[in-house]
């Protein structure tokens, strides 16, 4: 969780393609998910937008998929809109923006189809939200407690960049 302009989409599909690429996994799965397909096919377009030239050379990019030719992965957008939200077998899944999801649905199917791969990784970005009824402000309280130390999960990892509080704020909860 960072401020707007911090770059997160960016960094979540260098990830995307270093897990594709990197790992040189056979059939590798990475996903772009948001909760609509504008956003999700938006956020996709980074993904090509950071390659270089020899990632131009391995990876070959179409409307809606970045394939690696060698060993069969790709990188895809996707979205709650989308009936082919289940069935994929995770590898890896940039969950962008969570603070405009309105349900668990995207982030629920990605961990889903993560079952299959012991090193998988789901990496879900956003800002701060103000609604504390939200899928974001669920992983903002967590993230707060594992940094904390008030609650224990090694297979969660947590980075929240934020100012702290005025008083009257804090006091307020």
């Amino acid at each position: 969780e960072t401020g707007k302009g911090q770059a997160k989409t960016p960094v979540g599909c260098g990830l995307a393609v270093y897990a594709i690429v990197a790992d040189e996994m056979r059939g590798a799965q990475a996903y772009v998910a948001a909760r609509a397909r504008v956003q999700a096919n938006d956020s996709f377009r980074d993904c090509e937008r950071i390659l270089g030239p020899a990632l131009r050379q391995r990876l070959e990019p179409l409307a809606h998929n970045l394939s690696d030719r060698f060993v069969g992965g790709f990188i895809r957008p996707v979205s709650s809109e989308a009936r082919t939200l289940e069935g994929g077998r995770v590898y890896f899944a940039l969950v962008d923006e969570v603070g405009l999801h309105k349900n668990p649905e995207v982030i629920e199917a990605m961990q889903r189809g993560t079952k299959q791969h012991r090193d998988a990784l789901i990496f879900a970005i956003t800002n701060a939200g103000e609604d504390r009824e939200s899928v974001a402000w669920d992983l903002h309280n967590k993230s707060l407690q594992i940094l904390e130390g008030t609650l224990a999960d090694d297979e969660f990892f947590a980075y929240v960049c934020q100012l702290d509080p005025c008083e009257p704020c804090r006091l307020e909860g």
